[in-house]
């Protein structure tokens, strides 16, 4: 048989035994009702899902345009382009609305029902965060053109410095309305709160999903609890910028070529006036001409005699704390004895990484009397060279660094467009790494300060603490050579728990008469109140214990000659033990004026956390 005749025969067959199936009344009525019911699922499918899914989905995608213009509008500070945005986005908020109630039966289905309810809150969000922003361009419309804004009627581009004071003069309007705007994000917050993305896959079409949503989450969250500091600082802020009455401001450059605790040497200051927010006068001079006009000069420090061999205190050498506020205390009490010293509102220290990286931004700097252009490249390496060989014996040796700074913070503040966002950015960061730690007299100023770790303080903390302190005593300008990291190992011995650290430090430089004769470096190592030394190794002098800042301080005495390698350690116990199975956090402190120097933690020989040390850092162990 051909196989078109045996095809032939198998349809036969299935036509005959359809034919058996319709002649039964039971069945023929069955198949009616499901053509029927599948028609009707489609209809339903049609007008409840598909329809509503599709106008859901023209509607959100309408949003994009607008999503990204308004982004465009903040970027190009035109007023106008924002507001009309925000307007679409909320006209198209709307019909989103609309579509996610004609799907409103999802809401009752399991399965579906959580993501339904997720768009719903998702939207309420967007709603919120649309009402934000709108309150917050009606706040700054009035102020548009001193804030730099683009409106209808003009196409300001103001320098760096109208736009602070445009900010200076708009924070108490914002300020007025903060409140409104703090229970906006609170109600950000509270939808977003309802999403669970752990029900959401980590990517899609290779688009973040769930990490998004997690980081949005947090975002939300972190922005409400801050809200009362924010607005507590736009409270204060104008009054800080010198409105309505002017404030000065001390700024202590520290050389942290030649660390010392806070950073680095004083080696010079400049008395900064703002009124609101313009700087209005810029002085320095050299640290020590503030030294020889003040007659006021008592028994120095222990320590200060011991290694620097000195027989007056000098305000040079007052940054012996670790702690900056309590350093600045010690400082202003020389300041106070200065004839013609003007009152202050707080002091700002600056290292030399702040110079580096606002050159980096902003260009080289050119000055009068100078032959050669100042960059990031080589600004180090001048300021040494001029204050150490070339203007040595000169009285004003040290009026390079006060004319470099008035003529960076010039550069800054007509700085064009494109570098307000990197110079916002490198501040933020510099003050994060604590190239710039701040001690302010307004009391609010200062508690936000230190809350959000801005002003260089050895904080209070329960659980393992590790603070390493390096003061450069007669080395002088080492740190510019050496290389410094630190091992820190823990055991686990029953209920007891020994801690071991060990510093590594490596002198890279070869012999230099006025910059690397040797390193010098007296080291206090702070570790949790209440522990006892075991063993050291390392120190030229006797470790000393004793207590500071609610610290027990181990303090040793280290040389590293040129091309050479040195190591301090230290092993102790803690006066609590790191129980297994339960986290223990540690908080390491960085020194002021450090670089990332390289951390490694150990826990029962096991390598638990690598690290460069950027900025303060919390580590758990013990799991």
């Amino acid at each position: 048989m051909t196989e078109k005749a045996k095809s032939k025969k198998q349809k036969a067959k299935i036509s005959y035994k359809l034919g058996q199936l319709w002649s039964n009344r039971k069945t023929r009525q069955f198949l009616v009702l499901l053509v029927f019911f599948s028609f009707l699922f489609s209809l339903l499918s049609f007008f409840f899902l598909v329809r509503p899914g599709l106008k859901l989905y023209a509607a959100v995608k309408e949003t994009r345009p607008h999503t990204r213009a308004l982004k465009d509008s903040l970027i190009l500070q035109d007023l106008q382009m924002a507001s009309a945005n925000l307007k679409a986005l909320d006209e198209k908020s709307a019909k989103i609305a609309a579509a996610l109630r004609a799907m409103s039966w999802m809401g009752a289905v399991p399965w579906i029902k959580n993501y339904y309810h997720d768009a719903e809150h998702l939207l309420a969000a967007a709603d919120y965060g649309i009402e934000t922003g709108q309150i917050l361009a009606t706040i700054v419309e009035p102020f548009a053109d001193v804030f730099g804004f683009k409106t209808t009627t003009t196409e300001a581009d103001l320098d760096a410095e109208k736009k602070v004071q445009g900010l200076v003069k708009v924070m108490p309007q914002v300020v007025l309305r903060m409140d409104e705007i703090s229970q906006k994000f609170t109600l950000i917050h509270q939808e977003l709160d309802q999403i669970d993305p752990n029900r959401y896959p980590e990517s899609f079409r290779g688009r973040p999903i769930r990490p998004l949503l997690t980081e949005v989450r947090n975002s939300m969250n972190g922005i409400e609890k801050a809200m009362p500091d924010i607005k507590e600082l736009l409270t204060i802020l104008p009054g800080l910028a010198g409105d309505p009455q002017p404030k000065t401001y001390l700024v202590l450059f520290q050389n942290d070529k030649e660390l010392r605790p806070t950073g680095g040497f004083l080696t010079a200051y400049a008395l900064v006036t703002v009124k609101g927010g313009e700087i209005v006068n810029v002085s320095s001079d050299d640290i020590y001409h503030l030294d020889e006009s003040i007659a006021w000069h008592p028994a120095p420090p222990e320590v200060l005699a011991e290694y620097l061999q000195v027989k007056k205190y000098w305000a040079r050498d007052t940054n012996l704390s670790p702690d900056f506020k309590e350093s600045m205390l010690e400082f202003e009490k020389f300041w106070l004895q200065a004839p013609r010293a003007p009152e202050i509102d707080g002091i700002i220290g600056m290292d030399t990484y702040v110079v580096q990286k606002l050159l980096e931004i902003l260009g080289p700097v050119k000055l009068p009397d100078y032959e050669e252009e100042f960059n990031s490249e080589n600004i180090v390496y001048q300021l040494e060279l001029y204050s150490n060989l070339l203007m040595k014996f000169q009285w004003n040796r040290k009026d390079l660094l006060g004319r470099l700074m008035n003529a960076i913070l010039e550069k800054a503040f007509h700085a064009p467009r494109e570098q307000w966002k990197p110079l916002l950015e490198a501040a933020l960061e510099l003050v994060g790494e604590k190239h710039i730690p701040l001690y302010l007299h307004n009391e609010a100023a200062q508690r936000l300060a230190e809350k959000y770790n801005y002003a260089g303080r050895i904080r209070d903390f329960d659980g393992d603490y590790l603070h390493i302190n390096d003061a450069n005593f007669a080395g002088r300008k080492a740190n510019w050579y050496v290389e410094e990291t630190v091992t820190k190992e823990m055991v686990r011995k029953g209920e007891k728990t020994e801690s071991t650290v060990k510093i590594d430090y490596e002198n890279t430089g070869e012999y230099h008469s006025e910059w690397n004769t040797g390193y010098r470096d007296y080291v206090r190592i702070y570790v949790p109140l209440g522990s006892k030394l075991l063993a050291s190794s390392g120190s030229l002098q006797p470790v000393v214990i004793f207590e500071d800042l609610g610290k027990t301080v181990f303090a040793g005495y280290i040389a590293c000659d040129p091309l050479q390698k040195a190591s301090l350690v230290v092993k102790y116990e803690l006066p609590f033990a790191v129980q297994k199975g339960q986290a223990l956090q540690m908080l390491i402190q960085k020194q002021p004026g450090t670089d990332a120097n390289q951390y490694t933690i150990f826990l029962d020989g096991k390598r638990i956390e690598e690290f460069k040390l950027d900025k303060d850092r919390l580590v758990e162990v013990g799991r």
